[in-house]
């Protein structure tokens, strides 16, 4: 639909020829090649037009849809005589948490922009980190992992049932996870709150609900206390093994930025979604590149059962 309004603004030289004064645009970070084409026709054919972009390049998460990063990070190359104006105040989360965001985003140097963050709320609560060790060698991988994803559900149900507990509510409280599809971890998640008399769904629509969902899913959305499982290497992990890049490629104009990057500023949406307190789950032996690059900000906690 986009690419036919492109040619049909190109074609059609009346078409809305002089007759807008503004255009506004939210989640500017998400801008994909045929977006800006469509921006830029509307400038072109009405040249006192004043743009106005809104948008964080440090939650751009959405190449899978062909956004391109380059669009926003380099805006004066795609439009005259910008100004830029940086929001750096978080109003949502505690200091831990932004600075814990900040030195997440500040591994990926160049491709990103650099602004100095602040949190209006300067309580330090730590962000916390449960490995769970591994039962056995001798035991196979997926056996092993079955045990983690046993211990992972039944730690977070428990405090979840703890937090239920001292006064919170449902909205309150989130889990996320990378890939939610996962089926063993899904299950066993389902199966052990039922059990616990706590409910979880993964549709935002029931209220008596604690929220389960992917970290794409939860953006622009907050809880007190987020509990992100399997931050863990490997398929269903961070960074996700799970899809191929080179799938994103026919969407997308030009090169890909890494994914890897991506991957890590959906990290940095993952824990920011929090406004207390950022509660990871880690498997021992498999623990993801991304906590080795927060450790300072983070407190880890081996757990065995």
């Amino acid at each position: 639909m986009i690419n036919l309004a492109v040619k049909e603004l190109k074609q059609n030289e009346t078409l809305y020829k002089d007759i807008l004064d503004h255009i506004l645009i939210d989640e500017y970070q998400d801008i994909s090649a045929q977006r800006y084409e469509l921006i830029k026709s509307l400038m072109d054919k009405n040249s006192n037009c004043k743009l106005f972009s809104v948008g964080d390049d440090w939650q751009s998460i959405m190449g899978f849809a062909g956004s391109d990063l380059d669009f926003f990070v380099n805006f004066s190359d795609y439009f005259d005589h910008p100004a830029r104006t940086d929001l750096t105040v978080n109003y949502r989360s505690v200091k831990s948490i932004v600075d814990t965001g900040a030195e997440i985003i500040k591994q990926n140097g160049s491709s990103q922009l650099k602004k100095k963050t602040s949190a209006n709320n300067k309580s330090l609560i730590p962000v916390k980190v449960y490995s769970f060790e591994q039962q056995s060698t001798h035991k196979s991988n997926y056996a092993n992992q079955m045990v983690y994803y046993d211990q992972m559900v039944q730690h977070c149900v428990n405090k979840i049932e703890a937090y239920r507990q001292n006064g919170y509510e449902p909205a309150d409280i989130m889990i996320l996870a990378r890939i939610v599809s996962n089926p063993r971890m899904k299950e066993k998640l389902f199966e052990y709150a039922n059990t616990k008399g706590v409910s979880i769904s993964t549709e935002l629509k029931y209220s008596n609900s604690v929220p389960f969902m992917s970290v794409h899913k939860s953006k622009g959305l907050q809880a007190k206390v987020v509990f992100i499982f399997d931050v863990v290497e490997g398929l269903y992990g961070f960074p996700s093994e799970l899809e191929n890049p080179d799938i994103f490629e026919p969407a997308i104009k030009g090169s890909r930025k890494e994914k890897e990057e991506e991957e890590r500023r959906l990290f940095y949406v993952a824990i920011t979604r929090a406004k207390e307190e950022a509660i990871i789950y880690t498997q021992e032996g498999r623990e993801s590149k991304f906590l080795d690059e927060i450790d300072e900000h983070v407190i880890f906690e081996n757990v065995a059962y």
